[in-house]
């Protein structure tokens, strides 16, 4: 069965329950957890997204990114929603990495021009280990600001707008 997935407005407030296809497909306003693992070197986990997925298949993409869904709700989907987020954050991090760590809260960015989400962003400091969800994630590599800038400038480069967007975000605002 498909994960429902809440449709919402640019206040972040509740419409209605959608699927994961109908979402992409109509570019639906919902909302997403982003996490930047840093490791103690001060480079960036990148994850090579699955070659089956819907959207941006085999390009490198921010370390954890995720859907809040119908089943991380504990109560309506308007109901301690900053609760919700951390909660699918940490669920996510678990899943796509492995990695159980404290999460610090760096943002909420609304959609833009390429991201139709509502997007609580996390920060978190780990060296691993690192276990895939071989469902998910094809690979990852920690990358050096050095290295992360030639890949913005390499035009070969087949990254995803939301690494592009959080990964700048993340050097302009110290966060490596």
């Amino acid at each position: 069965m498909e994960e429902r997935i809440a449709v919402v407005n640019e206040e972040n407030r509740f419409i209605r329950w959608e699927g994961r296809r109908a979402i992409h497909e109509h570019r639906l306003l919902h909302r997403s957890v982003y996490i930047l693992v840093f490791n103690t070197k001060g480079e960036l986990l990148t994850q090579l997204r699955h070659r089956d997925k819907q959207t941006y298949p085999l390009y490198w993409d921010i370390s954890v990114a995720g859907h809040v869904c119908a089943e991380d709700y504990h109560a309506g989907p308007d109901d301690d929603v900053d609760q919700v987020y951390r909660l699918t954050g940490e669920r996510e991090l678990s899943e796509e990495l492995g990695i159980t760590a404290p999460m610090r809260r760096l943002g909420h960015f609304g959609p833009t021009t390429t991201h139709y989400e509502q997007i609580r962003l996390f920060g978190v400091q780990s060296d691993g280990p690192i276990t895939i969800q071989e469902a998910e994630v094809e690979a990852v590599q920690w990358v050096s600001p050095a290295a992360f800038r030639a890949m913005l400038n390499d035009p070969e480069a087949r990254i995803t707008e939301s690494l592009r967007r959080f990964g700048v975000w993340g050097l302009d605002n110290n966060c490596w």
